[in-house]
């Protein structure tokens, strides 16, 4: 990895392997910025001063590489919600803002010399610009022999909260019908033919019947995380149950299934997370039938991947309820 300096530009060192382009991605490489904006503020009496720190992250063949901000050389230049420039970022307000990081390079290593690839990244916040300076989803760029950009290109992204860390205040949940805060949740769906249904109906349900709310200044500021974070939330519970997602959002569902929602603030970073059961009309039974078995040897538990769970165990003779289909793990 190498690190930005007072006279270098950002280079992310990438390694000698060959280049993978993704089966589902209009781009080679995902580039990734991981920015942290902090607001001027004073906390127990103690003055901290606004600043912008992180890093770029390149990813591809499941590695990352990443190289770091230079913030003191004019590499990083911010602007706020208005489009006005940030010239001092040690007085930045709370608030959210566009940030632009310019000669960035990338050594993907000897394997891929001499190459044109595309650089675009899975956050719709972030853009890329060539020489011509005009910024897009995606950016195509030259290597040179030994693997690196010809031309430094820029990074910019959008929608940075500088976070107030003198806010001391939570995030919140309530049901939208009533106002009542709730700390759990339930919605209703119905599944269509063959119990199918999508990722995205369940999303709105969710967004439809609850809200996330946090105290600022002594308002309510809305911090209801949008569609397509839900979107996200309800693919993550649907995979940590094994239950497998088409390309278009389509899955079989079952009769009931539980969606951790997760909303983070935009004042001072802080999250919650409201645990919501998701019942589906028309879902498909997915109990494994069981029946009881004495056991002739003693028994100990393990996970998915064949790693013993604890130091419990089923001691023999005694009855246990297993399912009546077989498991293998690990063959």
């Amino acid at each position: 990895v190498a690190t930005t300096t007072n006279t270098a530009n950002t280079v992310i060192n990438a390694g000698g392997t060959a280049i993978n382009t993704p089966a589902d991605a209009k781009y080679d490489v995902d580039v990734t910025p991981n920015l942290t904006a902090t607001a001027a503020s004073t906390v127990n009496g103690q003055t901290i001063n606004g600043s912008i720190t992180g890093n770029i992250t390149a990813s591809y063949n499941g590695q990352s590489y990443t190289g770091t901000l230079d913030t003191k050389n004019g590499k990083v230049s911010v602007a706020d919600s208005k489009g006005t420039a940030v010239t001092d970022f040690s007085k930045l307000t709370n608030g959210s803002y566009t940030v632009t990081v310019s000669g960035v390079s990338f050594n993907f290593g000897t394997a891929n010399a001499n190459k044109t690839i595309t650089l675009g990244s899975k956050n719709s916040n972030v853009k890329f610009a060539g020489a011509d300076g005009k910024f897009a989803d995606t950016v195509k760029v030259e290597l040179g022999q030994n693997g690196t950009l010809t031309t430094p290109i820029s990074v910019q992204v959008s929608n940075v909260n500088a976070l107030d860390l003198s806010n001391a205040n939570g995030v919140n949940f309530y049901n939208a019908s009533n106002g009542s805060q709730v700390t759990k949740g339930s919605v209703n769906v119905t599944a269509g033919l063959n119990g199918r249904l999508n990722v995205s109906t369940v999303a709105s349900e969710i967004l439809k019947n609850f809200a996330a709310y946090q105290v600022s200044n002594g308002k309510p500021v809305s911090q209801l995380p949008d569609q397509k974070a839900v979107v996200a939330d309800v693919n993550a519970a649907l995979k940590a149950a094994n239950i497998s997602v088409d390309n278009a959002g389509w899955f079989t569902a079952p009769t009931s299934f539980s969606v951790n929602v997760k909303a983070t603030s935009s004042i001072n970073g802080v999250d919650a997370t409201l645990p919501v059961t998701v019942n589906v009309a028309n879902g498909k039974d997915m109990t494994v039938p069981s029946q009881s078995k004495t056991i002739m040897h003693n028994a100990y538990y393990y996970d998915k991947d064949a790693k013993r769970v604890g130091t419990d165990k089923l001691t023999r003779y005694n009855s246990v309820t297993v399912a009546m289909n077989t498991t293998t793990i690990k063959g």
